[in-house]
């Protein structure tokens, strides 16, 4: 079974609907915990009056890879910056 999420990326471009959900489900798949968590930090902010160019995307995961990312959700942790991070690394 799948889900989908919607994330604000930066990267929204990058290759096909179902490549791009195949690519960051076996990305997410393949990080422990704390790597997870090292690569869901949130994004630094730019500065006053400097905003990001972010763009809705939406992913389709299955359900062990969305229950995961819910079980380790807190303040500081972004899947969006997470996906952001994996489409930089699967599509240079």
């Amino acid at each position: 079974m799948h889900g989908a999420i919607i994330v604000r990326v930066e990267n929204y471009d990058k290759g096909d609907a179902q490549d791009r959900s195949r690519r960051i489900a076996a990305a997410i798949a393949k990080m422990g915990d704390a790597e997870l968590y090292a690569e869901a930090t949130p994004r630094k902010r730019l500065g006053a009056g400097l905003k990001r160019d972010l763009h809705p995307l939406s992913v389709q995961l299955p359900a062990e890879t969305l229950a995961r990312l819910e079980k380790l959700r807190s303040r500081q942790f972004s899947v969006s910056a997470l996906v952001d991070r994996i489409l930089e690394r699967e599509y240079p």
